[in-house]
């Protein structure tokens, strides 16, 4: 079964899963902390921005609620996912990397490594000037879960100097806990 995600296109083989252990809690700064125990992530996103939760294996950010389609739709989009095991058969990131690139439809950079709040990974920038969109994919294994984080920017050429510091900011916030 192919999943279809708001600002990821189509990404996910795989199983559904319920997750009810979402907590919200507002900050002070004007950013709001998300964190799921089950997914095992916390993270800080902008107050006025939407949050959705989707099939409950993913969380998804977004500058405008509107923005459900990252081809067509005006914003920015943090989207964060465990990846089924069908992705993370062969546990080498390269191996996981090369199973995500085959199922979406965006092109990257040749990743590079990266490691943030105790996870490794992997990290591509995203090639698509004829669509006007940039963004940065991420792989990451913490613990026994594998993650994919796509940050995503449409129209680039419009918004890229006002969306990446603060898709930046919220990367820098990610936390994977056991």
């Amino acid at each position: 079964m192919i999943l279809r995600h708001p600002c990821m296109g189509k990404l996910i083989l795989g199983t559904l899963f319920f997750v009810s252990s979402a907590t919200v809690l507002l900050s002070a700064d004007g950013m709001t902390q998300y964190e799921n125990s089950e997914l095992g992530v916390a993270v800080y996103y902008p107050t006025d921005w939407a949050m959705e939760e989707e099939q409950g294996i993913s969380i998804v950010f977004s500058s405008d609620a509107d923005f459900k389609d990252a081809e067509k739709d005006t914003g920015a989009g943090f989207g964060l996912m465990v990846l089924p095991s069908e992705f993370t058969e062969n546990p080498e990131l390269g191996a996981i990397w090369e199973a995500v690139m085959k199922d979406i439809d965006m092109q990257t950079d040749e990743p590079q490594s990266i490691n943030m709040s105790g996870a490794t990974g992997l990290y591509g920038t995203i090639n698509e000037e004829e669509k006007d969109m940039a963004g940065v994919i991420y792989i990451f294994k913490a613990g026994s879960k594998v993650y994919m984080l796509l940050t995503i920017i449409h129209p680039a050429s419009e918004l890229e100097d006002m969306y990446k510091p603060v898709l930046m900011d919220m990367i820098e916030t990610l936390e994977f806990m056991p």
